[in-house]
């Protein structure tokens, strides 16, 4: 366990080894991209398509913080429907970006 992530508990101290023992590489990957993750989410951006697809970026950012807080504390269902929205916010970008790079201008 990382020194970090041994002073950064964020649900029960009982519970904490449990959840990084059970979900390592997941805490490991959070740790190395939380300042790419503020980058992202402090970046300004102009133009409509531009200022959307940030939005919805920001968005999986806010609920990712939420699954893992419901992960860490043995709510992992709960945080399933959060993945889920995640996982729907990526196919309607996705969607969306499709549909409009072969739209006719």
């Amino acid at each position: 366990m990382s020194m970090d992530l041994l002073h950064h508990q964020f649900c029960f101290p009982d519970f904490w080894p449990v959840a990084y023992q059970a979900n390592q590489p997941l805490f490991v990957a959070i740790e190395k991209h939380h300042d790419f993750w503020r980058k992202i989410s402090d970046e300004s951006v102009s133009g409509q398509l531009q200022a959307v697809l940030h939005r919805m970026a920001v968005s999986v950012l806010n609920s990712f913080g939420g699954v893992l807080s419901l992960a860490a504390n043995g709510y992992g269902v709960e945080g399933m429907k959060l993945a889920r929205g995640i996982f729907e916010t990526e196919l309607n970008t996705d969607t969306g970006l499709s549909r409009m790079a072969f739209a006719p201008a």
